[in-house]
């Protein structure tokens, strides 16, 4: 796998995690749902953030030049 095709498949997967955390977030916001139902998704959208975070570490890492040899 090529560099840029690995940057690329990173930005994707990081695109989905954001996506996910909006998910998450609006099931949250669902006043209908029990207390218990809504702390979990509260739980999986701090879980989700962090996968964001980490993400965004690796691709700054990925985009970063490498070191000469």
């Amino acid at each position: 796998m090529t560099r840029d095709a690995e940057i690329a498949e990173q930005e994707q997967k990081l695109e989905e995690a954001r996506r996910e955390v909006a998910h998450l977030t609006v099931k949250g916001l669902d006043h209908t749902l029990s207390l218990q139902k809504r702390e979990a998704y509260y739980t999986l959208e701090r879980l989700a953030r962090a996968e964001v975070a980490l993400r965004v570490k690796a691709l700054r890492q990925l985009r970063s030049p490498l070191p000469p040899f």
